[in-house]
């Protein structure tokens, strides 16, 4: 949309008329006539029709490329759909307001599913105060009960290690797995709460289906249960034999609680212990892991850049209305946008002309001061005469 009119050369006028002006004397010279057929009605300077010959020549050359471009602009018209920029602003606006019905409803609502009962925009711009009072209590309370459980992992799994190092890495390696896993998996359920995928699953699901292909919301827990059952029996059988006497040895029995308590309640407190960490951890993914959040972030962004498409795709339909518009005047015979090269030309001749007959006219100056004075009745004969 960049096309424009090729530009039509205009001739330097100013040139022109200095060199009418050169050659006019000569011409007087060379025409005979004398003061008093100068002073007479009706006369006309030798050579001015040559002027006038050549203003209507340049005028002609004008209107022919005028008419050419015409043509050219017609033809671009009827290959312009401006149905295209529209097209596209229409379906821009419409994306911009869908996305802004989303982020509205995010950010208005709390959980789709019963969740944390925060709106997405509070957890997003609601503060690190109000975050800490969310996520705070439960993730001080997963970092006691870690620290009750680590030296538990670290008891459990003293036997596998070679040395120490490799000990304490074995500890870290169950920590991460029996503490963080719950914690990411919390994050996953929060997403089952919200979109539901998995209810809807379940009420396609038949009995044999479940068995068959059982979900991962519920085959991890299943695993993560046995796994941390296994570590806390092998817990309570260490203590176990801590706590039984070895013949011939005068230390004192370690662990006399197992012979107080019991070794079920024992186990029933390990489990507890370990069990009530992984759900702290899970909750405190859940609360943590709202996927609305990233919903919001993301149709936030989507509106910002709809925003500058949308800004964009304005401007361009702004530019193929203009273009339009500058190729609807271009093509109308009846405004021709040559109107202003044409009074330019007879502006530029008509100054060649005046320079042509006042030279000519110094020629009888010193015979008679009147003739001067007849330059401009000369020049508005000429014109009323030929244009």
């Amino acid at each position: 949309m960049s096309w424009q009119p090729a530009r039509y050369a205009l001739p330097d006028f100013a040139e022109l008329a200095e060199k009418a002006r050169r050659s006019s004397p000569e011409t007087a010279r060379r025409s005979g006539a004398d003061a008093g057929a100068v002073l007479g009605a009706g006369y006309e300077p030798l050579g001015l029709n040559d002027i006038c010959a050549q203003r209507k020549l340049r005028l002609s050359e004008l209107a022919a490329h005028a008419e050419a471009q015409r043509r050219t602009a017609r033809e671009l018209l009827s290959n312009h759909d401006r149905s295209l920029p529209d097209d596209d602003l229409a379906g821009l606006v419409a994306a911009r307001e869908e996305a802004r019905h989303t982020v509205a409803q995010l950010s208005a609502r709390s959980s789709v599913r019963p969740g944390d009962g925060y709106a997405s925009e509070v957890a997003i711009k609601g503060g690190f105060g109000r975050r800490l009072r969310k996520v705070g209590p439960p993730f001080l309370l997963l970092i006691a009960l870690l620290a009750v459980d680590i030296p538990i992992y670290y008891q459990t799994l003293l036997d596998l290690g070679i040395s120490g190092l490799m000990t304490a890495a074995l500890g870290v390696a169950a920590v991460l797995v029996f503490g963080f896993g719950p914690h990411l998996y919390g994050r996953k359920f929060r997403e089952w709460q919200e979109e539901g995928t998995a209810p809807r699953s379940a009420r396609e699901f038949s009995l044999r289906d479940w068995i068959s292909r059982p979900s991962m919301m519920i085959v991890l827990p299943v695993l993560w249960l046995v796994t941390i059952t296994a570590v806390t029996w092998a817990r309570l059988q260490t203590l176990v034999s801590l706590a039984q006497p070895v013949p011939g040895d005068p230390a004192s029995v370690v662990g006399p609680a197992i012979v107080t308590i019991g070794a079920v309640p024992m186990l029933i407190l390990l489990l507890t212990l370990v069990i009530f960490t992984g759900i702290i951890a899970m909750e405190t993914g859940r609360r943590m892991g709202n996927p609305n959040d990233r919903l919001l972030k993301d149709a936030r962004a989507q509106v910002r850049e709809l925003e500058e498409r949308l800004s964009a795709a304005r401007q361009r339909v702004g530019e193929a209305a203009q273009y339009r518009n500058r190729l609807t005047e271009i093509s109308d015979p009846q405004k021709p946008y040559e109107h202003e090269l044409i009074e330019q030309i007879h502006r530029g001749y008509d100054l060649v002309e005046s320079s042509y007959v006042t030279a000519h006219l110094e020629e009888f100056g010193p015979v008679s001061p009147d003739v001067a004075a007849r330059a401009g009745d000369i020049l508005a004969d000429h014109r009323k005469a030929h244009h």
